[in-house]
């Protein structure tokens, strides 16, 4: 797997496909509306999506298996950023269209 940094400024670089060993799942991907995120330890979790440029484009804290709504957002590709307060728990990128 490749590093992976956040700067200051949340630009994401250098970022692969996925990191997941907490069995989470981000589907369907690509989507073009609702994304299901499901697995373990999601108790009180953090969701973040950044955009392509490091800019933070949703931001919510889920209790276990969760829907995100991401029709509001913009076409492209996203990273998404799964953490509890145990640390990173999963990175995808994620494709809406």
């Amino acid at each position: 797997m490749k590093n992976a940094s956040l700067s200051k400024d949340a630009t994401l670089s250098g970022i692969e496909d996925v990191f997941n060993n907490n069995g989470i799942s981000v589907q369907p991907n690509p989507s073009s509306g609702n994304v299901f995120i499901s697995g373990n330890h999601l108790n009180q979790a953090q969701v973040c999506l950044y955009d392509i440029q490091g800019r933070l484009c949703l931001s919510t804290i889920i209790s276990g298996d969760a829907m995100l709504e991401c029709s509001n957002l913009q076409r492209g590709v996203y990273i998404a950023i799964i953490k509890n307060n145990e640390g990173l728990l999963h990175k995808q990128k994620l494709v809406l269209n």
